[in-house]
């Protein structure tokens, strides 16, 4: 587990177009990526209380969130992931799951379903795949966690070696609670921001190197804390 720097911007269309032409001349595109973009699809997990929703309602500094994540509405490749934030830092652990495991997580256990056959409760290290699924399933099974909301959006994602820099694209950002068609193409949705309006994230090691963040200037972008899924929850009706 690795501690990564995060900065989160909003910007418009123009922005982005701008961006994205002086990135695509020193960064290479993300290699897992096929054609100009991919769709990330996310169910995010909450406590009975909705601790996760209040702590980014009052700007808790130390934070985590809890979520399954799929890419291309693909169930090829569905992780569980525990992500922590403090300030600008994060960090990610994850943990693969098949689709019976997704299932319960999904209705609430029980806990032998969410470890998998075979698998026990045990002592493991809590940033090994084996501690995330434990993790993960102790907070369903122990602690109530449910699905809140869902959240999916195009992502184009460019990389640079030095530093691991990743700089992300993120479009057309909507909230969901169709759980029923999580592995659908087509589900219902409402949108998270304003019309022309998307989130640029710029991740990274020990330092931004200072060419990389001349290309980000442009003197209109706005630094956010934007938390998709605060914002999400935000979107739905009655959540």
């Amino acid at each position: 587990m690795k501690n990564r720097k995060e900065l989160k911007f909003i910007c418009d269309d123009r922005d982005f177009a701008r961006i994205e032409n002086r990135i695509k001349g020193v960064m290479q595109m993300d290699s897992h990526q096929e054609g100009t973009c991919y769709r990330i699809r996310s169910v995010y997990f909450d406590s009975p209380e909705h601790a996760c929703f209040y702590e980014n309602q009052a700007g808790v500094g130390e934070r985590v969130k809890y979520r399954i994540r799929i890419y291309n509405c693909s169930d090829s490749v569905i992780r569980a992931e525990i992500k922590s934030k403090e300030h600008d830092t994060t960090t990610k652990v994850s943990a693969k799951l098949t689709r019976e495991q997704f299932k319960a997580c999904m209705h609430g256990g029980p806990l032998s379903a969410i470890l998998g056959e075979g698998r026990e409760p045990a002592i493991v290290s809590e940033e090994s795949s084996e501690g995330v699924l434990h993790t993960f399933a102790q907070k369903i099974t122990a602690e109530g966690y449910r699905p809140a909301s869902v959240v999916d959006y195009e992502r184009t994602a460019f990389v640079y070696g030095l530093c691991n820099v990743r700089v992300t694209f993120d479009r057309n950002i909507a909230a969901s609670a169709d759980y029923a068609h999580f592995f659908e193409p087509q589900m219902q949705t409402v949108p998270v921001c304003e019309t022309g309006m998307h989130v640029l994230e710029v991740k990274y090691d020990e330092f931004l190197p200072d060419y990389i963040r001349m290309l980000l200037q442009t003197g209109e972008l706005r630094r956010t804390s934007f938390s998709k899924y605060y914002l999400s929850r935000l979107a739905l009706p009655g959540s």
